[in-house]
Parts: structure tokens; C-alpha cells; sequence
């Protein structure tokens, strides 16, 4: 009996331990298949889609922006989800390749590419700019000492220092409130000089005298005051526009600010997702972006129509099409008057008719009664005649 007690207990030891054993194996096999975050952030794990984005100066506060985006996503999708940056002309490319699902780009990249098939699901906004309709601009700066630059009629002939002329905010917004105040942008500054997108060339070269007048974004004049720039207080905003609810000097209308939109390569499902995850993204910590919806882009949309480049490029270009949809009214009117000079000719000829007829009528007349009356005198003379022969016959 203890011999088959040692047995049995020995034998329900072993079959204890194998259990354990089992259990063991099953639980590494459930933990080795379970998804950990440090394994979703393998580099070597598919990227599902990719978000282009043009690459900014060190010094632009949009970088925040892009950066708290991209980790947000990052932290919501994973590896699921890469950030490319381009270039503006690189970065046309890639979308007209399909090699990007989503763009993050100002709303002027978004507007002009509108007709590849962007399509906006979120427009930033910020404390200084809380509307995303209205939060991006651009400033006229000069020097204090130049007292006799204030309006946007004292810069013309003024030297200027600005970004390349495909800049949504270093150029084309000034530009534009040059043509509505009926100049010609092209002709109505000096000497231009063209930098980089680092905007704090520009600050420079109007420090040191190198330009009379620079563009900067808006608000970024107030950043550099508050980081005490070097000289920053020589340094005043001109041709100054006023906005509600808009916090920083501007010398432009605002427009929508930066855009995040989806490409036709991009799913429904996945801007779906994506739009739901910027939504509910928190403030930046330090200028507090946030994403929300724009409503108005029709600015940015006039701002291309003015300037004649983007979707409204082909206005440079006389065709037939454009000239009869510009000249319309022109050539209805033009159209009414010959008709009109038409009728007006078809009615006098025919007066004309008439009376000439008329005319002929009474001389017909005339002339028959100036008959009538020779003949009537001449048999009255005739029979004067007979008359007095008769007289002196008898």
C-alpha cells in the first residue's frame, strides 16, 4: 500500500507539474501573439498611408503644428501612418504620382490643387487666430526711421525683400492687396530681392538697409518681439488692416491657414479615421494649434483668380472661350447697337421710299395740271383770236 501511495503520489506530482507545463507553453504562445506598443512602432512594420508636408524653416511656429500632428497620428495609427517632407514643387509631384494620401499644406497648396482630388478634412486654428475661415496673413515692415512709409501708397518704388513668388504667405498675399488697390504687383515695387523661406532674412535685410520694406507673416513680428530679436524694436508694421477677433498686426486679408487634406489615393475609411483623430487632438502646448473646420475658403480662391495663377492660371492666356465669357456684356451691347443702327437704316430707307414716291406722285400731278393749264391757255388765246376776227369780219 505505500508502494502504490508513492506511486500515486508521484504520478499526480508529474501530473501536476506537466499542466503547468502546458499552461506555461500556452500562456508564452498567447503573450507571443499578442501586439505590443513597442512592436506596432517596428520601422519595419507597412505603412498603410502617407501624409506629404512641405518643409519649413527652423524657426516657422508652424513646425509645432506639424510635429504635435504627426505624433498625435502617429499615436493613434502607429506605423500604420508615415510623414514625408517635399518641397512645394516636390511635393506637387508626388500628389499628381498618387505617392501621398493625405497633404498638410496651406490652404493656398490645398486651393490650387483642389482639381487632383484634394479633398480638406481639417483647417488649423490658433489662440491668436481662433477663426480657421480667417488666421493666416502677411505684414508690411520697415524701419521706425523711415517716417515717411506708413500707407501702402508709400511703398511703391520702395525696395522690398519678400519670398520666392509660389509663397502663399511671403508673397502672394501682398501682392494680391496690391492689384486691389489697382497696381500692377510686377511694376510697383523697387529692387526686389528674393530669400529663402527662412523669413528672418527678411527681417535682416531690412535691418540693415539692404530693403526699404519687407513681408513677413502675420503675427510672426509680435514672436519676434516676444524672443526680444536683436534691434526688433527699429522695426514697425505698416499698411495695417483691421480684423475682429484676429490678435496680431496684418497689412493683408486673412484666409484659412494650414490644411490638412485627403488625396484620391487615400480610402474613405481611412479620412474617415483620420479626420475623427485630428478633431480630437488637444492644443499644442505652446501657441495652441488645434484643428478644426473651415467653412469660407472663397479668399484664398479670389486670391488666385486676382493674382492669375493655380486653378485660374489660364487667364493669362487669350482664348476664345475666355474672351467671349470677358467680353460679354461688352459684346452684347455692341451687338444691340448694330441692330439697332440695322433697323434704324432699314426704317429711314424705307421713309425714304415712301416719300420719294410720294414725291414723284406730286410731280407727276404738277406737271399734268401745268399741261392741263398751257392747254387751257392755248385755246383760250386761240378762241380770243377767232374771237376778234369774227369781230372785225363783221
Amino acid at each position: 500500500m505505500k508502494i502504490l501511495d508513492f506511486n500515486t503520489t508521484v504520478f499526480s506530482w508529474l501530473s501536476d507539474q506537466s499542466w503547468n507545463f502546458v499552461l506555461w507553453i500556452l500562456c508564452a504562445l498567447f503573450l507571443g501573439s499578442t501586439p505590443n506598443p513597442a512592436s506596432s512602432q517596428n520601422p519595419q512594420a507597412p505603412t498603410e498611408f502617407t501624409v506629404g508636408y512641405v518643409k519649413l524653416s527652423e524657426q516657422n511656429v508652424h513646425n509645432e503644428l506639424i510635429e504635435s500632428t504627426s505624433q498625435w497620428l502617429r499615436a493613434s495609427f502607429g506605423n500604420r501612418i508615415a510623414f514625408r517632407d517635399y518641397t512645394v514643387s516636390e511635393l506637387s509631384k508626388a500628389l499628381r504620382q498618387g505617392e501621398v494620401d493625405f497633404v498638410l499644406s496651406t490652404s493656398g497648396f490645398y486651393r490650387e490643387h483642389i482639381g487632383e482630388g484634394l479633398k480638406d478634412l481639417a483647417t488649423s486654428a490658433y489662440s491668436k487666430g481662433p477663426d480657421p475661415n480667417k488666421s493666416l496673413g502677411s505684414v508690411f515692415i520697415t524701419l521706425r526711421s523711415n517716417k515717411n512709409i506708413n500707407t501702402l501708397s508709400d511703398i511703391q518704388g520702395k525696395s522690398i525683400s519678400a519670398l520666392s513668388e509660389d509663397s502663399f504667405v511671403g508673397w502672394q498675399m501682398a501682392a494680391r492687396e496690391i492689384i486691389l488697390a489697382g497696381k500692377d504687383p510686377t511694376s510697383f515695387f523697387g529692387p526686389v530681392l528674393r530669400r529663402s523661406m527662412r523669413m528672418d532674412n527678411i527681417l535682416d535685410d531690412v535691418l540693415n538697409g539692404r530693403a526699404e520694406v519687407g513681408i513677413l507673416r502675420a503675427c510672426q513680428l509680435e514672436e519676434y518681439q516676444n524672443d526680444d530679436y536683436p534691434d526688433i524694436d527699429r522695426i514697425k508694421a505698416i499698411a495695417l488692416q483691421d480684423t475682429p477677433g484676429f490678435h496680431c498686426q496684418h497689412s493683408t486679408r486673412l484666409y484659412a491657414a494650414y490644411t490638412f487634406s485627403a488625396a484620391t489615393a487615400a480610402s474613405g475609411n481611412a479620412a474617415k479615421d483620420v479626420t475623427l483623430a485630428l478633431l480630437n487632438m488637444p492644443p499644442t502646448q505652446k501657441t495652441a494649434f488645434t484643428w478644426s473646420v473651415c467653412t469660407d475658403f472663397k479668399e484664398v480662391d479670389s486670391l488666385f483668380k486676382d493674382l492669375k495663377i493655380g486653378p485660374f492660371a489660364y487667364l493669362k492666356h487669350m482664348t476664345f472661350e475666355r474672351f467671349l465669357e470677358e467680353y460679354r456684356l461688352f459684346l452684347i451691347l455692341s451687338l444691340v447697337i448694330v441692330l439697332g443702327l440695322l433697323l434704324h437704316s432699314i426704317r429711314t430707307q424705307h421713309l425714304v421710299s415712301i416719300r420719294t414716291y410720294e414725291l414723284r406722285k406730286a410731280l407727276r400731278t404738277q406737271i399734268q395740271l401745268q399741261k392741263q393749264t398751257q392747254e387751257n391757255s392755248r385755246r383760250l388765246e386761240l378762241y380770243e383770236r377767232q374771237a376778234a376776227l369774227q369781230h372785225i369780219s363783221g
